[in-house]
């Protein structure tokens, strides 16, 4: 990955294909991964860094998906050690400040997904989903037009996360400073495009399946509908007309925009990786410029 000098981190946004993109890595790619995997089991407590095996599969034994976990990281050295190929977290802000450095910065990439499906699917999978920090038993007995109109429903997580106004009223500034993080900093993806994009991910940042073997995995993956799929919940189909979807809509509005900017970027990206060696991509494109937001 040093052919751009910076460690390649996965914005990731829950339910839009990166626990899929995270176990290809680490399993059919084999790389080494950073993410909540190799915290847990007391190995997050540890004093020194190691990379440990989880079936099969090697994490780095941080947890770069909460706080904690990223100031220990930040205090044991954990990007200068450069022990991982590459670094999951939702935490995008966080991650940029306390982490990266100008000597070791960060490459972001990321798969969006229409807001909308995403906080349905969320729904269904809170349900159920109990290891996440976000399980809450409470939405087993709510049905999803309770879900919307209640206070428990997903607002704007990616606008909210990006401009780190986790509860204040969102301004239009805030979209347009989300949306211009996303075009100077990050590599996108969209979960409609799943293997194109992960395709491109593996142009710019040179990831490889190793072999025959890692290559098979890789496409098993892409059949099965890949990790955390909600393929096991029965859908109630919201009425296009319903207050529940429209409500939905209205929460996630400031998202909206946002997703709507990232599926155009993604076209301009294109060219990018149309007919063009790796070393021929510009080097001063959006994906290329560091991630410390200020």
């Amino acid at each position: 990955n040093d052919h751009n000098h910076g460690t390649p981190f996965y914005f990731h946004i829950l339910k839009s294909g990166g626990t899929s993109a995270k176990d290809m890595y680490a399993t059919c790619y084999r790389m080494v991964v950073a993410s909540e995997v190799g915290g847990k089991d007391g190995f997050g407590e540890e004093d020194a860094l190691q990379i440990v095996d989880k079936d099969g599969a090697r994490y780095v034994n941080v947890d770069t998906t909460e706080w904690e976990g990223i100031q220990r990281a930040k205090r044991l050295g954990f990007v200068e050690s450069r022990m991982a190929d590459v670094i999951f977290s939702p935490h995008v802000n966080e991650v940029a400040a306390e982490l990266f450095t100008p000597e070791v910065p960060g490459k972001m990439f990321s798969i969006f997904r229409d807001p909308v499906e995403r906080v349905i699917s969320l729904y269904y999978y809170l349900q159920t989903a109990t290891w996440e920090p976000t399980y809450n038993p409470v939405l087993q007995q709510m049905s999803l037009e309770e879900y919307a109109n209640s206070t428990l429903i997903e607002s704007n997580w990616m606008v909210r996360t990006l401009s780190g106004k986790r509860t204040e009223k969102l301004t239009e500034e805030d979209v347009t400073l989300a949306m211009s993080i996303i075009k100077e900093k990050c590599l996108v993806g969209l979960l409609d495009h799943f293997e194109e994009s992960l395709n491109r991910f593996d142009k710019y940042f040179r990831f490889r399946p190793n072999d025959d073997e890692s290559n098979q995995c890789r496409n098993e993956l892409f059949v099965s509908g890949g990790s955390n799929s909600n393929g096991s919940h029965k859908r109630e189909q919201l009425d296009p007309e319903s207050p529940a979807l429209k409500n939905i809509q209205k929460k996630n509005r400031a998202d909206t925009l946002l997703y709507n900017y990232v599926q155009k970027l993604f076209e301009e990206q294109r060219h990018w990786f149309e007919d063009t060696s790796v070393d021929e991509m510009p080097r001063e494109n959006s994906a290329n410029a560091e991630i410390r937001i200020a």
